[in-house]
Formats: C-alpha cells, structure tokens, sequence
C-alpha cells in the first residue's frame, strides 16, 4: 500500500528514502494525471499476482478462474 500512497498523496515524492524508486513513483504520478486516471486500492483478496507469490490456495484460485472465464 505504500506506492498507493505516494502516487495518490497531493505534493512531491521527496519523502521516499531512495532516489530511483522516487524518481518512479513521480513518473507514474505524472503519467496517471496525464492520462486523467483514477488509481485505486484493492484488497489483497482480489490481487491476481499474490497467486505468484504467496503459498495459499485462494489466490491461485482466483488467478485460475480469471484465466479459464477470461474476466477478472
């Protein structure tokens, strides 16, 4: 939830520790903006890469049942 917070936080990225991930995160700002996009958080329940990256069955169900129905 961080990245969320630093893209969606008025102001600059001058609060993050390292310079290249800040760098990142005000690239991305800039795009989003441009772009007129809305960023939004979503519970770890519905993330389809926790199904890569963590050992419960629920996310590799949900990334299973994204690939055979082809919508998330």
């Amino acid at each position: 939830k961080s990245v969320f917070d630093h893209v969606t936080k008025p102001g600059t990225t001058a609060g993050v520790g390292d310079r290249r991930c800040g760098i990142d995160l005000a690239i991305a700002k800039e795009s989003l903006r441009r772009l007129r996009c809305t960023l939004r958080w979503g519970p770890t329940t519905l993330m389809l890469a926790d199904a890569l990256t963590k050992d419960r069955p629920e996310p590799a169900d949900l990334l299973r049942a994204c690939l055979r129905y082809g919508y998330y």
